[in-house]
């Protein structure tokens, strides 16, 4: 701007401040100036511009993202998801209580050697009952579970499976010959036991949030 003043006055000084130059001067000047100004304004205006669509585009990536965590369904898709789900955990409960119980590091027993296998044939006898209620909904249901989450409970099942398959040997009719195999085994199990009810915990937090990214379409 300094250089335009010299210019001016450069060019007043030369024809000794005619009022024609004058004029032409000030309107050449006042255009100069508009023109800077303009040129300036179309500057910001276009980096405004820039900042907004690269803000634009970046929300509209973050809500693709979002979306492609989603999975749409139709009404009755998710009311029957959500049965499917609602009855396997009804099943799942008993399931995972009646394991639980078989081989449990504190427990209490009659000390009547006949009354503590009556005991251990009704914990059995409800262990059974529960797989096979929950194997019985688990495969009815099987074509509505996501495979990932199938697998996961096919897995608990296969837990709780290893869990009592010897129960009846250790608890129920053991041979004292192998007692010391059956309190190695029983050890073990105590460990089984743990993961069995890490794993329910986790399938749980696992199913909320698969249906939580359920979205119903309109």
């Amino acid at each position: 701007m300094d250089q335009i003043w010299k210019t001016v006055l450069a060019i007043v000084g030369s024809v000794g401040g005619a009022g024609l130059i004058i004029a032409f001067v000030g309107k050449w000047l006042a255009q100069l100036i508009a023109d800077r100004i303009i040129q300036s304004k179309q500057q910001q205006f276009e980096k405004d511009q820039a900042e907004m669509r690269a803000k634009f585009e970046l929300e509209l990536e973050q809500y693709r993202t979002r979306a492609a965590e989603y999975t749409y369904v139709s009404q009755l898709q998710f009311e029957t998801e959500f049965k499917v789900y609602q009855s396997l955990f009804q099943s799942l409960y008993e399931f995972g209580t009646s394991t639980s119980v078989l081989f449990p590091i504190y427990d209490e027993v009659p000390e009547d050697a006949e009354e503590k296998k009556k005991l251990y044939i009704e914990r059995y006898t409800r262990f059974c009952d529960a797989y096979n209620e929950f194997s019985s909904v688990l495969e009815k249901n099987a074509p509505f579970i996501p495979i990932h989450l199938y697998d996961s409970f096919v897995a608990i099942r296969q837990q709780a499976n290893d869990i009592s398959c010897m129960y009846p040997d250790i608890r129920i009719n053991p041979d004292e010959r192998l007692a010391k195999d059956y309190h190695q085994i029983t050890r073990e199990n105590y460990t089984k036991s743990r993961e069995f009810r890490d794993n329910l915990a986790t399938i749980k937090v696992d199913v909320r949030d698969y249906l939580g990214t359920l979205r119903i379409q309109n």
